[in-house]
């Protein structure tokens, strides 16, 4: 039961090492003074005295369409087969492509097998 609790207690270590680096990327250094315009005014600014290059034209818009292999934003749970991308943080040698296999698991150093279908 030991090595269970041990491998239980690091994957909360990785999960909160992964969440950490999530919200950091989410931080901005904006240098912009409050006189400078918006990027909506920049844009608007833009479109109504530069034409493009290419001869077309900018266009504000309210939203823009979900990037291509999303679902609109929604939660998409991991699957068999699906391929994972794992970086632990200032542990090179743990880096690692893993795939889910057809049970729904992944393996991983130190912690072992892992299941991972139905998670987001």
């Amino acid at each position: 039961m030991g090595v269970f609790h041990f491998a239980k207690s690091y994957t909360g270590t990785i999960c909160v090492l992964l969440a950490s680096l999530s919200i950091s990327a989410c931080t901005s250094n904006s240098s912009t003074t409050s006189s400078s315009p918006t990027s909506v005014e920049a844009l608007q600014l833009a479109s109504s005295s530069a034409p493009l290059s290419g001869g077309g034209a900018l266009q504000v818009v309210k939203e823009l369409p979900a990037p291509q292999n999303t679902q609109n934003g929604n939660e998409q749970p991991l699957s068999p087969n699906d391929v994972l991308e794992v970086n632990v943080f200032q542990v090179d040698n743990l880096n690692r492509t893993v795939q889910v296999d057809a049970g729904g698991q992944i393996s991983l150093p130190l912690i072992g097998t892992v299941t991972a279908a139905g998670k987001t």
